[in-house]
């Protein structure tokens, strides 16, 4: 068994057959409105930015918000799990963040997960993320499409695992984007989908 953070490139190709390609597969997606809370927490925190040293601190700050707006804002219902273990018969480790279609209080089936960026490297974060949502498609037990994320809370770039071909969208949204970010987890989530 490897763990998620151990994962490489290298070892997605060599040890689960799965390809990765810079290709953009997000719409152009509309912002959607930015809950007032969510405002005023990113901006104040982002005013005290120089305070917020750790990877936790981060994701309490910035992720973990958004992904509440996410949870309130989409139109199909949608759990957010933080922290959630993982383990299939390669992989194993904690997914940062899970999310699930439905009210649900066991993560099961899973189709997006999101990567807290380590030592504020928005790259480094993405072999971990693909390992993530293999896992989780293994355990979903068919190739149904899982997206993923990795952010640093201030950077957000977005995945998509299709069968066992990761597309990474080489859009990097900023903080500052909030709307856009909001508007990708709803298309993502199904609160714009065409």
């Amino acid at each position: 068994m490897k763990s998620f953070s151990q994962v490489t490139t290298t070892d997605l190709e060599e040890m689960f057959g799965i390809k990765i390609y810079p290709q953009t597969f997000l719409p152009q997606v509309a912002g959607i409105d930015i809950p007032t809370w969510l405002l005023h927490i990113t901006e104040s925190r982002r005013k005290r930015l120089v305070s917020i040293r750790t990877e936790k601190a981060t994701s309490e700050s910035f992720i973990a918000p958004v992904l509440m707006a996410v949870e309130e804002i989409s139109k199909e219902p949608i759990t957010v799990f933080s922290g959630e273990p993982l383990a299939t018969d390669t992989l194993v480790g904690i997914c940062d963040f899970l999310i699930t279609k439905g009210n649900s209080f066991e993560p099961k089936g899973g189709y997006l997960v999101l990567v807290e960026a380590k030592k504020q490297d928005l790259l480094s974060g993405i072999p971990q993320c693909i390992a993530e949502m293999y896992a989780v498609q293994q355990l979903n037990g068919n190739d149904d499409i899982v997206y993923g994320c990795v952010s640093t809370g201030l950077e957000w770039i977005f995945l998509q695992l299709d069968q066992k071909i990761a597309f990474t969208d080489p859009t990097i949204f900023s903080i500052t984007e909030l709307s856009k970010i909001l508007g990708v987890f709803g298309w993502l989530t199904g609160y714009s989908r065409q």
